[in-house]
C-alpha cells in the first residue's frame, strides 16, 4: 500500500513538473540561443539572425531577455507563462508599454488582450503535431485580431483578422505571415549549443583580441568552387550587411544582415548552399558596418 502512495505521489510530481516546464519549450531563451529568419526585399533573400545576449530576473520573479544588439530588454516572460514585448522609454529607461504577444500555456481557441489599449486579441487559432526542420514538434498558430466594437471583449466574425505568428516546441518563433510585409520563416537555429536546420550563411567568431579598426579582407580560395571565406573585423558592435554583386552592379545575395559585436569574423560561402546559378566570372563583395563600407573581388569558376 506504501509502495502504491509513493508510486502515485511520484507520478503527480513528475507530471505537475512537466506541466511547468512545458509552456517555456515554445520560447527558448538561453544565453547564446541563434535563430536565422529568411524573408524577402524587393525580391531579394534576406536574413535576419538574433542572439540572445543576457537574461535577468527581477524579484518578482520576471524573466527579461536580452538581444545581443540592445542594451535594454526586448522581452519579458512573465510568472503567468505570458511572453510580452517591452517599449523602453529611452530616457528613463522604464517599461511604458507591453504587447502580450504569446500565452505560452495556451490551448486551442483560447483568447488574451494583447494589446487591450487598442482593442485588439490573440487567439490560438491552430494546435497540431508536425515536423520542422527533420523533428517532430508541436506548433500554436497565433492569429492577432482587431475587434470591431470596444464592447466587444471575444473574436467573432466582424473581427478583422491583422496577421498570424507560429511558435513551435524546441524553436520559439519559427514564422509570422499575413501581414503587409513579407512572411519571416526560420530557417536555421541553435538552441543550448544543438544546431538545427540549414544556416545559410555560416558566420563564426574567430577569438582573439578587439581590432583596432575595421576591415574587409580577400576572400579564400579565390578563385573558388563552390565554397569560399570571407573575413571581416570592426572594433565595436555594429549593425552589418555583408552583400555580393554582379559586374553589373546587380545585387546577388545578401549574406548577412544584423547586429555583431566587436570582433574578427569569418563567413563561409557555398553557392550550392544558397541554390545560386552564377556563371564563371569576376564577382564583388561588400561589407558595411556603420559609417564604414568596403569592396573587394572575388572569381569564381566553374
Amino acid at each position: 500500500m506504501k509502495l502504491n502512495i509513493l508510486a502515485i505521489l511520484i507520478f503527480l510530481f513528475e507530471l505537475c513538473y512537466a506541466q511547468e516546464e512545458l509552456p517555456m519549450e515554445y520560447f527558448p531563451h538561453s544565453v547564446g540561443d541563434y535563430w536565422e529568419y529568411t524573408t524577402y526585399h524587393n525580391l531579394d533573400v534576406v536574413y535576419k539572425t538574433f542572439i540572445i545576449g543576457k537574461t535577468e530576473k527581477d524579484s518578482l520573479g520576471n524573466t527579461f531577455i536580452y538581444y545581443s544588439d540592445n542594451s535594454k530588454p526586448t522581452y519579458m516572460i512573465d510568472t503567468e507563462n505570458v511572453v510580452s514585448y517591452l517599449s523602453i522609454h529611452p530616457i528613463t529607461g522604464k517599461i511604458q508599454d507591453k504587447i502580450y504577444y504569446y500565452k505560452l500555456d495556451s490551448i486551442e481557441k483560447e483568447e488574451w488582450w494583447f494589446d487591450k489599449k487598442y482593442n485588439q486579441k490573440a487567439r490560438i487559432d491552430s494546435l497540431y503535431e508536425g515536423y520542422f526542420l527533420g523533428k517532430l514538434t508541436t506548433f500554436k498558430i497565433i492569429g492577432y485580431y482587431q475587434l470591431t466594437s470596444t464592447i466587444d471583449t471575444m473574436i467573432d466574425k466582424t473581427s478583422w483578422y491583422l496577421y498570424s505568428k507560429v511558435l513551435a516546441k524546441g524553436f520559439g518563433h519559427v514564422s509570422d505571415f499575413g501581414a503587409d510585409s513579407p512572411p519571416y520563416y526560420l530557417s536555421g537555429c541553435i538552441i543550448s549549443g544543438d544546431t538545427t536546420g540549414s544556416i545559410m550563411v555560416s558566420v563564426e567568431e574567430i577569438e582573439g583580441s578587439i581590432p583596432e579598426g575595421y576591415g574587409l579582407y580577400q576572400n579564400y580560395p579565390n578563385p573558388f568552387n563552390p565554397s569560399t571565406t570571407i573575413e571581416f573585423e570592426i572594433n565595436e558592435g555594429k549593425e552589418v550587411r555583408l552583400e555580393i554583386y554582379n559586374m553589373l552592379g546587380r545585387k546577388i545575395k545578401t549574406l548577412l544582415e544584423g547586429y555583431r559585436p566587436a570582433g574578427r569574423y569569418k563567413v563561409k560561402f557555398n553557392i550550392s548552399d544558397q541554390g545560386l546559378s552564377l556563371g564563371s566570372g569576376v564577382y564583388i563583395y561588400r561589407l558595411k558596418a556603420g559609417q564604414y563600407n568596403a569592396v573587394k573581388k572575388m572569381v569564381f569558376l566553374k
